[in-house]
């Protein structure tokens, strides 16, 4: 049974190596001898290298392997074989890029002008045109005959007030009449004392925006009734300081520019120190058409200020 076995595998080693390249005969699984040998369960197969798992070598075929004999001549080449059935058609390709505009070819020669062909039929009326643009105004017709006169229409609600208009220019000073007279005046936009102190002179019934000092003829008033002095008052804006002080007179029939003699002119008052104002009584009567002007002296250097007055006496 040992040499049927033998005999069996060299018979098979020969069968399964056909080519000179080692190869391993590997077998699935081995049965029990029958009465007519060894049988598998499995045909064999040869592999290159190992064995898989689940099987086991039986014969390695690089014992039998002998060395590589010398390349043989090459066979004459074989007949052509008969042509293959054609191919599928392959998927179509992308789209190549444009290619470039070729140049403009030359201006062909005119072809002569074609025979007239005859004349079509009358086509349909067309749709109403737009309408055209106004004309320009026509000339102005000659005015007609005036109508009869309306009813009066209601009364129109009252305008609002107009702005109050510019101050008139100040009359002439009227002649002095009878009874009692009223004087007041003022030193105007300038002040007295601009220089720091010093004798100044202004009309009694006037706005003086004289400059001062300034000559009595020029600022005199006319008083041309007589006239019993009774009262007068005097204002001043800033007070002269202490130790200063300013001393008011009524000058009348004056002999000079400033005249400082009791018989042409009486002190009316003098306002010193913190003190704005002063009045009093006058004792003097004024003959008719004296001449009166307000005359102001500073003792030492008051401060500078606006001063106005007023007197009021009865025509006699």
């Amino acid at each position: 049974m040992k040499r049927f076995f033998a005999s069996s595998l060299i018979a098979i080693s020969l069968v399964a190596f056909g080519s000179a390249q080692a190869e391993v005969i590997c077998v699935k699984k081995v049965l029990k001898e029958g009465k007519k040998g060894m049988k598998f369960s499995k045909v064999l197969s040869k592999i290159s290298g190992a064995c898989p798992a689940g099987t086991f070598e039986l014969l390695d075929s690089s014992i039998f392997t002998g060395p590589s004999g010398a390349t043989g001549a090459t066979g004459a080449d074989g007949p052509s074989g008969t042509i293959g059935a054609q191919g599928v058609t392959g998927a179509t390709g992308s789209i190549g890029t444009t290619g470039a505009t070729g140049a403009t070819g030359q201006t062909g020669a005119t072809g002569s002008t074609g025979a007239t062909g005859s004349t079509g039929a009358t086509g349909a009326t067309g749709d109403v045109g737009t309408a055209g643009t106004t004309g320009s105004t026509g000339s102005t017709g000659a005015t007609g005959v005036t109508g009869g006169t309306g009813p009066t229409g209601a009364t129109g609600s009252t305008g609002t007030t107009g702005g109050t208009g510019p101050t008139g220019a100040t009359g002439s000073t009227g002649p002095v009449g009878s009874g009692l007279f009223h004087f007041s005046g003022s030193t105007g936009s300038r002040s007295l004392g601009t220089s720091g102190g010093g004798a100044y002179a202004y009309a009694i019934n006037d706005v003086n925006d004289i400059v001062s000092p300034a000559v009595i003829s020029d600022v005199e008033v006319v008083v041309g009734t007589s006239c019993s002095q009774e009262s007068f008052e005097i204002i001043l804006g800033t007070a002269p300081g202490i130790g200063n002080s300013w001393v008011f007179e009524l000058q009348y029939n004056p002999a000079s520019d400033y005249d400082t003699a009791s018989s042409f002119g009486e002190t009316l008052c003098t306002i010193a120190g913190a003190a704005k104002t002063c009045s009093g009584t006058v004792s003097t009567s004024l003959a008719a058409n004296s001449t009166v002007a307000m005359a102001a002296n500073s003792s030492g250097t008051p401060n500078a200020t606006k001063a106005s007055w007023s007197f009021r006496c009865t025509a006699s």
